[in-house]
């Protein structure tokens, strides 16, 4: 009778260890290429504003955008964690200048990433 329990008891501790290692492993799987592995949340692809800054103030940057008939302004907001590039390199909001060509990311919401091309003088 002990033999039997004992029997029982290691079948039941090999399929617990069996499924919980089949987890774990398929867990670590890769997923297939361009697929996101399981819990993983698709990325969004986000869409750059680019245009020409027409005037900074406060923590807004008001830029011109499109061309033509088309063309419009639209004001960005910025907070202390947009990071600000100017032509490569680590730049400030006071560093940005009308007429400086500037991409923004995203094109919508607050500003995560400025980045500007000096207009040349």
């Amino acid at each position: 009778m002990k033999s039997a329990k004992y029997a029982m008891v290691l079948i039941t501790l090999a399929g617990v260890f069996a499924m919980s290692s089949s987890a774990a492993f398929a867990a670590d799987a890769e997923a297939p290429a361009g697929e996101k592995p399981a819990g993983e949340k698709p990325t969004k692809k986000v869409k750059p504003l680019h245009g020409v800054i027409k005037k900074v103030d406060g923590n807004a940057i008001t830029l011109s955008v499109g061309k033509g008939d088309k063309q419009k302004e639209v004001t960005v907001e910025t907070d202390s964690n947009t990071k600000i590039t100017v032509d490569n390199q680590p730049a400030k909001l006071a560093d940005l200048k009308e007429g400086d060509t500037a991409t923004v990311t995203p094109s919508k919401g607050t500003a995560e990433h400025v980045e500007v091309t000096k207009a040349k003088q």
